[in-house]
């Protein structure tokens, strides 16, 4: 059900290169328990997914759930490729209350970051309060932030982020850079 059977109170994934790799690292909380603060910091993932002829068995190439509070910062994460479940992000949240995601790269990947709210796992989830700010989201295919229309609440807060376009993000954003969806 996409969480974890013990109870955390906190989780940190730190200073790691994971590169070559045809999996995802999940960081699932308990789903009724949620893990009290998740940190996720100066790591860099690279080549995520197509590695020795194939698909790949990856989603994201980091996914953090069940968590009170997300830190995502500092991390770089480049070339997540499409997995077999057509999902290549290089962040996926979801069932997150509070989230900081800055002063992170997200570079050319078939997705960006995104929140779930779909009914998998117990939902529909909330759209986290919190920012993601300050990051570089560029040359990302299918999109660079997206909020899952099942989610429910919002808007989540994205300002001061690079979207590659000097106008900002696109399409329902006021530029041509990586695309946003509605709920941004």
């Amino acid at each position: 059900d996409g969480s974890n059977s013990q109870v955390f109170t906190s989780v940190t994934f730190s200073r790691n290169s994971i590169h070559d790799s045809n999996g995802s690292v999940a960081l699932r909380g308990h789903k009724t328990t949620r893990t009290a603060t998740v940190t996720v910091d100066s790591n860099s993932w690279d080549n995520i997914g197509g590695n020795g002829s194939e698909t790949g068995q990856h989603w994201a190439a980091v996914e953090v759930n069940h968590a009170v509070q997300a830190n995502i910062q500092a991390n770089t994460i480049n070339d997540v490729s499409l997995g077999q479940w057509g999902e290549g992000q290089c962040i996926q949240l979801w069932d997150i209350e509070t989230l900081d995601v800055r002063n992170n790269d997200c570079t050319n990947s078939e997705q960006g970051i995104f929140v779930y709210g779909g009914t998998f796992g117990g939902g529909p989830w909330n759209v986290p309060g919190g920012v993601v700010t300050l990051n570089n989201i560029v040359g990302n295919t299918e999109f660079g932030l997206k909020v899952d229309p099942d989610a429910l609440g919002g808007p989540l807060a994205a300002t001061c982020n690079w979207w590659g376009d000097a106008g900002g993000p696109g399409p329902v954003g006021p530029g041509t850079g990586d695309g946003v969806s509605t709920n941004v």
